[in-house]
């Protein structure tokens, strides 16, 4: 085909160049599959790792698809934080320990990006009152302007390379269901690398810690608990359901008819 035809002749004429400048300077020449474009430098990167096309990682987010979360959200640090980037060195580390894990509660996270630093902490708790997670997701509620939101969920991949999905939030507007819907801590569920499992009350963690940590050692996970799981699984279902655009489902009852006189 004439297409065909022409693109063999300009490769042709690319490599009569590419031999004639060879012979000027006395230099070799890669093989022509083996030429490419010039391309611009880009700054190093976390690990080394191949930077993939930030349009290709978009249309991914769109659709829900796995992709290199530490790649991605990097591309939203470059371009949102401006000062303490170094932040989102504890970011990496725990996502890289995330694709480690088996529990899902503790591979989901909701991250954000401001002008000055990331966090990142798990989405259970963001809703339980009292956690840490969620004093600093909703610190920010009067300040939303520059906040770069999403929610994180490690699905795969090796620790050198976490795979998930990433789902982009609206800060302004999450937080606010955030501070609505959450429910109270009412226990706390510490996990010591010795292996021991205890339960305490929060407001008797503070004055315990040190008592707990010569009786059974280095504390490995800290677990924030409400009254009923049931009743958190459902505010987190009913969550999901706002962050894709559905509504939420709600039962009226219809007030019970008079009987005529």
């Amino acid at each position: 085909p004439q297409k065909e035809k022409e693109k063999f002749l300009g490769y042709a004429k690319a490599a009569v160049t590419d031999l004639r400048k060879a012979a000027n300077t006395s230099k070799t020449i890669a093989p022509a599959q083996e030429r490419t474009a010039p391309v611009s430098p880009v700054p190093a990167r976390c690990g080394d790792r191949p930077r993939q096309s930030v349009k290709v990682k978009l249309h991914q987010i769109k659709k829900e698809r796995s992709i290199d979360i530490l790649a991605f959200l990097e591309q939203v640090l470059l371009k949102n934080t401006r000062s303490y980037q170094s932040d989102f060195q504890y970011d990496i580390a725990r996502l890289r320990d995330a694709a480690l894990e088996s529990d899902p509660e503790r591979r989901t996270f909701y991250w954000m990006s401001r002008p000055a630093g990331t966090w990142l902490v798990t989405e259970r708790d963001v809703f339980l009152r009292g956690s840490n997670g969620h004093t600093i997701w909703t610190h920010y509620v009067g300040e939303p302007k520059g906040i770069k939101a999403y929610r994180v969920a490690v699905t795969g991949g090796s620790r050198d390379r976490p795979l998930g999905t990433v789902r982009k939030l609206n800060y302004a507007q999450q937080v606010k269901r955030v501070e609505a819907r959450a429910l109270p801590t009412v226990k706390l569920e510490l996990f010591f690398c010795s292996g021991q499992v205890r339960e305490i009350a929060p407001e008797r963690y503070k004055k315990e810690r040190e008592w707990l940590f010569n009786e059974y050692g280095m504390l490995e996970y800290l677990r924030y608990c409400p009254e009923n799981e049931a009743d958190l699984a459902q505010v987190l279902a009913e969550e999901h359901r706002c962050q894709k655009g559905r509504r939420t489902k709600t039962t009226t009852k219809k007030p019970p008819q008079r009987e005529g006189r």
